[in-house]
Order: structure tokens, then sequence, then C-alpha cells
């Protein structure tokens, strides 16, 4: 979870508390930070059937690393057009996806929900920090890399992705907001790729 930032810093400067720029960007980070894990809880509970009927678990193991290689493999195998570009811009981007997002985590170091005494996860996460969700920028990244390469596939992808993302929530291992993270740093390393390999 984000840390609680305190106001202090303002009084040291002699300003009013009201008009000290970084009084209202605290309590804005605040405000969202809470928003966030409030968004969780409800999410979380919301989506109870995807962990009754096991779908949580499978669209989350979907997204695990080999099945990426997988459908590589598959398509190269099958001879389909634009395997061999899809497959370059796959090997590239996860090569800096996966070290990027574990840096990041490193970094930022936001715990998961399960730092919180009072929650417990369905599942136990493969590491201890959370943002963004690494599940999320692979799929993502990997969806909009088989949509430019094969586009029939758009619907089907972009719904899969979604549900990995939202499996990481309803799993109780990820905050939406790293999830959201993910979504849009897996993209964004997709669109750079996609513009270098031609």
């Amino acid at each position: 979870m984000l840390p609680q930032f305190k106001v202090g810093g303002c009084r040291q400067y002699g300003k009013p508390i009201i008009f000290c720029k970084e009084f209202v960007l605290i309590q804005l980070f605040n405000r969202l930070r809470a928003l966030d894990e409030r968004a969780f809880y409800w999410l979380f509970h919301k989506t109870s059937a995807l962990r009754k009927t096991r779908l949580a678990f499978w669209f989350s193991r979907s997204g695990d690393g080999p099945y990426y290689a997988l459908f590589a493999l598959l398509a190269v195998i099958a001879t389909v057009e634009g395997s061999w570009l899809f497959v370059q811009r796959l090997f590239f981007s996860f090569a800096i996806e996966v070290p990027l997002f574990i840096g990041l985590k490193q970094v930022l170091k936001r715990d998961r929900p399960a730092a919180r005494p009072s929650f417990k996860p369905v599942i136990t996460p493969a590491d201890q920090f959370s943002f963004p969700s690494g599940h999320s920028t692979a799929a993502f990244l990997f969806a909009i890399l088989v949509v430019t390469s094969f586009p029939i596939w758009s619907s089907a992808v972009y719904l899969w992705a979604v549900l990995v993302a939202m499996s990481r929530v309803a799993l109780g291992v990820h905050y939406p907001s790293d999830v959201i993270a993910g979504a849009l740093l897996g993209t964004s390393i997709g669109v750079l790729f996609i513009a270098l390999i031609q």
C-alpha cells in the first residue's frame, strides 16, 4: 500500500497550510490512495463469482510467462502471416518488460493488500511488492502485439487481457491502480517496439 504522508513540512517554511503546495499534493495523494483501497475491497467482494467458479485462477494462470512463448511457437508452426515479425517484437519487448516492471516494484516498494493484517489474499503472491502488476503489464503488452500482427483477434485478446488484470484484483494480490499502471506500461512498451521493429 502507498505510504501515509504527514503535512508538518508546510509549517517549517512559515506558509499558511492551506496555500502550501506540498500540503495540497500530499492530501491529494493520500485521498487517491484511500480511494484505490476502497475500490479494491469493493471489487474484491463483487468478483466473488470469479473465485467460486475458479475463472479468476484460470485467467490469472493464463497470464503466466510460458503461455506467451507457446502462442508464439504455435503461430510460427502454423506459418501464420506476420508470425515472424510478431515473434521478434514479442522477444525484444518482453526482454525489456520483465526487468522494467521488476525494477519499478523494487524502487516504488508498494506493499500488496496482504500487508494489511485484516486481509488474506486467495493466492500467495510471487513477490512482496505490487506496483505495477506484472501480469497486467505482460497481458496488455501481448495484446497490443497480437492486435497489430493479427487484427482478427483484437476483441478476444483485449477481453482476455482485461480479465487477466481483473483476476489479479479478484484474487486479492493487486490494487486497481496496480493493474491500470501495468496496462499502461505494457501498452507503452508494445507501441515502442511496434515502431522500432517494422
